[in-house]
């Protein structure tokens, strides 16, 4: 949540599921007044919560 800005002023959500060893995320925020949804896949958690994270800022 940190590293996207989430926070008590500014909601976050993320919900993630494994299959076969692929772990896809998506996430769920507001900015602006606008709802952002995101979702990616990867088998690395670390490295895929870290580009989630990445492209959020943006």
């Amino acid at each position: 949540m940190r590293a996207v800005g989430g926070g008590c002023h500014s909601p976050v959500g993320a919900y993630a599921e494994v299959k076969n060893g692929v772990i896809t995320m998506e996430t769920l925020r507001f900015k602006e007044g606008k709802i952002i949804r995101k979702k990616m896949s990867g088998a690395n958690p670390k490295d895929l919560a870290r580009k989630m994270a990445e492209d959020e800022k943006c």
